[in-house]
């Protein structure tokens, strides 16, 4: 879902993962045409209403870009000329004032079963058990298996335990820091995609140091659930396929 109006989010969002939906949501144009190339979604919830018309530019680059993914654009304009130029762009469906949750889950259908099993698998290493928690359950709500770990050396023994696909490291830890993590992932698992994070007002740009060591993405605390979602779906839509390696 891309959008970035608060209460389209609350509307959407929430109610449609507690259906079962698994949902990675976008906060503007940039960073949702980024998810959209890298994970190729086979929906995709678009809010037309993005600022000084992103929202129409972008409906035209995602139908240019794949003819076969379902478009659902939601807007707060109830004029017909704005539902007919969305509809021309490509768009699969548009809901307009007064839709509800209710029209939107009929139009997805039931969320889709997991196949067989879990398919993705992230491993969070964090000292701190409030983070952990926080970022698990954000990730379990999406369907990923989170694999967790308090110190670098012990997340190090579960990468090599378990076959994972992301791992979201802390760089600052008490057992010393997760540079030597990202630098180890990068040495002896290259499949393996890493995102590193830590906090602000450091003396040390700790965040330049793991992409120069090998990381692929890093973030800042305090992280948010939308942030790290996205995050790990940009690093699983650019993670290499078995076979290629």
């Amino acid at each position: 879902m891309i959008a970035e109006d608060a209460a389209l989010l609350e509307t959407v969002v929430k109610p449609l993962r507690q259906q079962g939906y698994q949902l990675t949501v976008a906060l503007d144009r940039d960073e949702g045409w980024l998810l959209f190339v890298m994970t190729r979604p086979s929906v995709l919830l678009l809010d037309l209403d993005l600022g000084r018309m992103a929202g129409m530019t972008l409906l035209s680059r995602v139908r240019a870009r794949n003819q076969d993914a379902v478009v659902i654009a939601l807007t707060r304009n109830e004029g017909g000329a704005r539902r007919a130029a969305a509809m021309e762009l490509g768009a699969t469906h548009v809901l307009q004032p007064p839709w509800t949750i209710a029209d939107l889950e009929r139009i997805l259908g039931p969320p889709p079963q997991a196949p067989g099993g879990p398919q993705r698998t992230v491993l969070l290493i964090d000292d701190d058990a409030a983070i952990r928690q926080l970022v698990r359950q954000t990730l379990e709500d999406e369907g990923y298996t989170v694999v967790e770990a308090g110190t670098g050396a012990e997340g190090l023994r579960r990468v090599r335990e378990t076959p994972v696909d992301v791992v979201l490291t802390d760089i600052i830890m008490p057992d010393g820091d997760g540079l030597e993590v990202v630098r180890e992932l990068r040495r002896d698992f290259p499949t393996i995609r890493i995102i590193a994070f830590t906090g602000g007002r450091l003396e040390w740009d700790y965040s330049a140091t793991a992409r120069l060591l090998g990381a692929h993405e890093t973030l800042m605390k305090p992280l948010t659930p939308e942030q790290v979602l996205a995050a790990v779906a940009r690093q699983i839509g650019m993670r290499p396929p078995p076979d290629s390696v």
